[in-house]
């Protein structure tokens, strides 16, 4: 099954999909992140910038195909205040499942091939 990737592959001229190097960078960074910072800072700092959000867009994505219940939505546009109105217990939940999405696509990612962001 071929999952949207919200645009952060490419097809290069080969006709392969390939991967900006810049985006692997974010999703190794969202973990640590949502660590140092909270689910709550790391998804309106994600969010406010247009690349980055593509990686929330598409681990939100991954969780919402994941849940029977209790999917993220968007409100005013932005997924961080939909958090705002969950109980701790269910934010914490919220908060591993995107930790463990993050560390699975980051190893999904390796199976395309990397360009350099300047190459794009």
């Amino acid at each position: 099954m071929d999952y949207p990737d919200n645009g952060i592959t490419e097809i290069n001229q080969n006709n392969k999909k390939v991967i900006q190097s810049k985006y692997n960078s974010y999703v190794a960074s969202f973990g640590g992140s949502i660590i140092q910072s909270g689910l709550l800072a790391t998804l309106m700092i994600f969010e406010a910038n247009k690349e980055k959000r593509k990686i929330i867009e598409t681990l939100v994505n991954l969780y919402n195909e994941t849940v029977d219940d209790d999917k993220l939505t968007k409100s005013d546009d932005f997924f961080y205040k939909t958090l705002e109105s969950k109980e701790e217990s269910q934010v914490k939940l919220i908060r591993n499942s995107l930790i463990d999405m993050a560390v699975s696509l980051k190893l999904a990612m390796r199976c395309y091939e990397q360009v350099d962001n300047s190459n794009s």
